[in-house]
């Protein structure tokens, strides 16, 4: 007998949702990990699907989130070669930049590891990082 099983997918308002709750519990890591997962769920669904699940989330307190999940989403969307939301284009880049993790050297590599849709709203987190395993 087998078991029926939902698989239970990321959107961007339930990223959002989870990002803000773990922000308040001082949770960084867990919350750069909500992006991660929306990122991953959004390989391999449907383009329709795709286009549910990044509709517009809350916008976030933190301004570092808020530019981290739009810059994510775009990059990610840009990959698939699906239409942008509004919302991704309408967050704006930080006023000052913000490296997700502090880089070990002051070489740039950070920098320069970073898609353009990051980097574009001055965050700075390596492509690697964005991709779950």
């Amino acid at each position: 007998m087998t078991e029926d099983r939902k698989v239970q997918v990321s959107t961007a308002a339930s990223a959002a949702l989870a990002i803000h709750s773990h922000l308040r519990a001082s949770h960084y890591s867990n919350a750069f990990r909500e992006v991660v997962q929306l990122l991953n769920d959004l390989d391999g669904v449907t383009p329709e699907h795709a286009q549910q699940m990044v509709a517009e989330p809350p916008p976030l307190a933190d301004e570092r989130y808020d530019a981290l999940l739009a810059g994510a989403v775009e990059w990610k969307l840009n990959q698939l070669n699906l239409p942008m939301p509004t919302w991704v284009q309408e967050r704006k880049p930080l006023a000052s930049p913000w490296w997700v993790y502090e880089p070990l050297t002051g070489d740039g590599s950070v920098e320069e590891a970073t898609p353009e849709e990051l980097r574009r709203r001055r965050v700075f987190v390596e492509e690697r990082d964005l991709i779950s395993v």
